[in-house]
């Protein structure tokens, strides 16, 4: 189970406020983005979304999310607590596993996935400083 301000629907993804674009990488055919979903109690928890798929547009990146957005579905692909205590039980104690979700979308109805949506909410500040960096990974987000 992810983090409850985490989304796992089209719905709560298009939620997403976007505050800053943190990396475009054409070579990685990525976007990752800095905003805020909102938490249980719609006070805003601070979320990076890394979309990968063909080189992305820094300039569209506010209309890719949201109600009138270019992506139209979702699906959930793996929350990583699960992961995290059956294949790494020692990570427990060092990462939040509840932090990171991955989606499939689709730009429309009759595709193939066209991207791959990653998610860190809650994201801190050590996760926007690599976020920020085009040579880490965003497996390497992990704090």
């Amino acid at each position: 189970m992810s983090h409850p301000a985490a989304p796992t629907s089209l719905d709560k993804l298009n939620k997403f406020q976007l505050d800053k674009v943190l990396n475009e990488d054409p070579l990685t055919h990525t976007l990752t983005l800095l905003g805020t979903l909102p938490g249980e109690d719609a006070a805003p928890v601070k979320a990076i979304v890394r979309i990968e798929k063909t080189a992305l547009d820094s300039q569209r990146a506010g209309s890719i999310l949201g109600d009138d957005g270019l992506i139209h579905r979702v699906t959930l692909e793996e929350s990583t607590d699960i992961v995290c205590v059956i294949r790494y039980p020692f990570l427990a104690d060092i990462v939040n596993p509840r932090q990171y979700t991955w989606l499939f979308g689709w730009l429309r109805e009759d595709r193939e996935r066209d991207v791959k949506i990653n998610i860190i909410c809650p994201a801190t500040d050590v996760h926007v400083r690599k976020a920020c960096h085009p040579s880490f990974p965003l497996h390497s987000l992990h704090v």
